[in-house]
């Protein structure tokens, strides 16, 4: 498949992608699409929030608790990926890990895989770095003990990388992630996936996710493709502007009579999908299976309760 154009085929992309959603909403028989690629190939929706894994964070927000425990269990979750490995802990111990359980989470974690469970999920397969001796040694640097030993030193006051008092002090999106950012062995991929985590919360009530977008290396690529002499960032927030202009332009019905189109954090996740959707495009055989007969209908969806 010739690719021509590559500004309209990432719109066209983006606006096919939430459409069978939709019909998958609305309970239709598949196929939901006739372009092949997207029949065969798994891609994450338009709106990041749709996503699977990103519902789960509802599940990890506690209204009524400490935040610190929500943002440490957010850095903790993008890190594995796989609620099932969460949710076999709250079966355990009858909540999800608080700061204060970060010692029981390992010893869980390490018995949970002994018996064959899986903590973490392909998706952002990330390993933090070791930055002491006691972390690299820790069963050979696994990256389970490396994961408990990044979010100890993000919330330790004693810690260089102590991270919560800029982070609750920050006045912007874009400190959030500064703050973030300025932890040992947490990038920039990370830390924006963890900040629009937390945008999803109770503990952040304000919608900023027009306000600040970094580029990761899968949207570099994306953007790249479509707009190779800009900046990544500025190519992003060309197509935030260019998407919303379109009369096709994806929309997500908030339920009370409003509607929301994809955001800068959108848009960049559409990117790196969309280098993806690329990468499909100059290896396709055209004997791919088909998937969407196999697939279930799209769950009901959770939506922050500051977008309604």
């Amino acid at each position: 498949m010739k690719v021509t154009g590559m500004r309209e085929v990432f719109f066209r992309f983006v606006e096919e992608r939430h459409t069978i959603w939709e019909k998958r909403q609305l309970e239709m028989l598949p196929p939901w699409t006739d372009n092949p690629i997207l029949r065969a190939k798994k891609f994450t929706n338009v709106f990041r929030v749709l996503d699977p894994g990103s519902q789960f964070v509802f599940e990890l927000d506690d209204p009524d608790g400490d935040p610190r425990d929500v943002l440490a269990r957010i850095v903790l979750y993008r890190h594995t990926n796989r609620p099932t490995a969460w949710k076999a802990f709250r079966g355990d111990h009858g909540r999800y890990p608080l700061l204060s359980d970060l010692s029981l989470l390992q010893s869980f974690w390490d018995a949970y895989r002994d018996a064959g469970g899986q903590v973490f999920s392909g998706a952002y397969n990330v390993k933090p770095t070791a930055f002491t001796a006691e972390e690299g040694h820790a069963r050979g640097a696994d990256k389970s003990h490396l994961t408990i030993a990044l979010t100890q030193r993000m919330f330790d006051p004693s810690s260089p990388d102590y991270v919560w008092d800029s982070f609750r002090e920050a006045g912007s999106l874009e400190s959030q992630f500064n703050a973030l950012l300025a932890t040992r062995g947490l990038g920039p991929f990370m830390a924006l996936q963890i900040l629009t985590d937390w945008g999803y919360t109770t503990h952040s009530p304000v919608d900023r996710e027009n306000d600040f977008v970094a580029a990761g290396p899968g949207s570099t690529k994306g953007a790249r493709a479509i707009y190779p002499d800009s900046n990544p960032v500025d190519a992003i927030r060309t197509l935030h502007y260019e998407l919303s202009q379109r009369h096709t332009v994806p929309q997500l019905d908030l339920g009370n009579g409003g509607w929301r189109e994809p955001s800068l954090m959108d848009v960049q996740n559409c990117c790196c999908e969309f280098s993806k959707y690329l990468r499909f495009i100059r290896n396709w055989t055209g004997d791919e299976k088909d998937y969407t007969y196999n697939r279930a209908l799209a769950p009901a969806v959770k939506l922050p309760a500051h977008w309604i």
